[in-house]
């Protein structure tokens, strides 16, 4: 490497952060602790997709300086420590951590598959949501609440497991109910044989 641009490089640790000018201060390690002035983040684009990156106060970076003896300068990224490695990461992943560790979204290559751990999932679309695949399970501790003018439901088979099934308001069936129990209504019992008040 050029010496001049070796010497341009430095390694320290972010001490301050201006969200509005998406700008940080450095405390150099290799500069006595002097601390930059605030140094234009850089951050990766991945085609037409621009992905928003500001570190946190203590981040371990490393930054180009500018050779004109100002303290102007560019933050190149972060970089990994001893506390800080990729922990569980394989070869062809991606992982994005959040602070805490709530977050966890995996992108993996070799198998094509995304993996997300969170707290909350938020999906705000002006258009269709689709999703095709080839099955689909749904597994919740709580109430699962689904909020609809209309609800459409297609398939040859449709079947509901439950111990008791509920429903609050009128129902309407267009063909054929079979029925291997009994069935009661308001005021009313329907057996096989037919309906009893």
């Amino acid at each position: 490497m050029n010496e001049d641009v070796y010497n341009m490089l430095h390694c320290g640790q972010v001490s301050s952060v201006d969200l509005k000018t998406a700008s940080c201060r450095v405390a150099y390690d290799d500069l006595d602790g002097h601390v930059s002035a605030n140094l234009q983040i850089l951050y990766p684009a991945l085609g037409m997709w621009r992905v928003f990156y500001v570190p946190k106060p203590a981040d371990h970076v490393t930054v180009l300086r500018s050779p004109n003896g100002n303290e102007e300068g560019f933050l190149l990224g972060t970089r990994y420590t001893a506390t800080n490695m990729p922990g569980s990461a394989e070869e062809g992943q991606i992982i994005l951590v959040s602070n805490d560790s709530e977050t966890i979204i995996v992108l993996d290559a070799k198998t094509g598959a995304v993996s997300v751990k969170c707290k909350d999932v938020s999906i705000n679309a002006a258009g269709e949501t689709v999703i095709d695949s080839k099955g689909i399970l749904i597994e919740a501790t709580e109430e699962i609440i689904v909020t609809s003018p209309k609800i459409k439901l297609s398939a040859k088979d449709f079947i509901i497991e439950t111990d008791l099934l509920t429903v609050e308001g009128n129902l309407f069936v267009n063909g054929d109910v079979e029925n291997t129990g009994d069935m009661k209504t308001i005021g009313q019992h329907i057996d096989g044989i037919g309906i009893h008040s």
